[in-house]
């Protein structure tokens, strides 16, 4: 069975701004040097395309068939075998805050080495857990965090399914309907 993804434009105005003020400068550059603005336009309007396709999350659904999960994101997929999966559940905003604290850790300037490892693993472990999620998944005491929530539908009005697999990961995952999602999960694991 397949399942949209939620969408969420927050954030992405900035980014489509630079891109179009980077495109118009590309196109004023045509006329002084031809072979230069030509290059700068098709280079940042490929990345506008790339940039607008990920933030729309187009090609992006998730697949619950017998033989498991699946991901189809805008430039990848992500399988997870009907045997990896250990359990699901709907999780709101505030524990998902909660799950994804201790990888928030911070360095400050004077940290060794090993502990810049470290924050590094553990970042990598984040974008990992919110890597599925189709909708960005901001901690609201940053400033990121207060900044996409102004005037916006607030995060915490949110709810995610969180799977989790047999060797203790766990991913975020945002269907438009994480009830129905987690309800086929369920039937495929019986």
């Amino acid at each position: 069975m397949n399942f949209t993804p939620r969408r969420s434009h927050r954030g992405t105005a900035f980014f489509y701004l630079i891109l179009a003020v980077l495109i118009v400068i590309g196109a004023m550059l045509i006329p002084v040097e031809r072979t230069t603005g030509i290059a700068f336009l098709t280079i940042f309007a490929v990345l506008l395309l790339v940039v607008i396709a990920q933030t729309m999350r187009i090609g992006w659904r998730y697949d619950v068939a017998g033989e498991g999960i699946e991901v189809h994101k805008t430039f990848g997929r992500v399988s997870f075998s009907k045997e990896s999966v250990h359990s699901v559940g709907l999780i709101d905003s505030q524990a998902v805050e909660d799950l994804l604290l201790p990888y928030r850790q911070t360095v400050d300037e004077e940290s060794k080495e090993e502990k810049i490892a470290q924050a590094y693993g553990l970042r990598v472990e984040f974008a990992r857990i919110i890597g599925c999620s189709s909708v960005p998944v901001v901690q609201k005491d940053t400033m990121k965090g207060m900044l996409m929530n102004l005037g916006k539908v607030k995060q915490t009005d949110e709810r995610f399914v969180l799977l989790t697999l047999t060797s203790g990961e766990v991913y975020l995952l945002s269907p438009t309907s994480p009830e129905s999602f987690a309800e086929e999960v369920e039937k495929l694991l019986l």
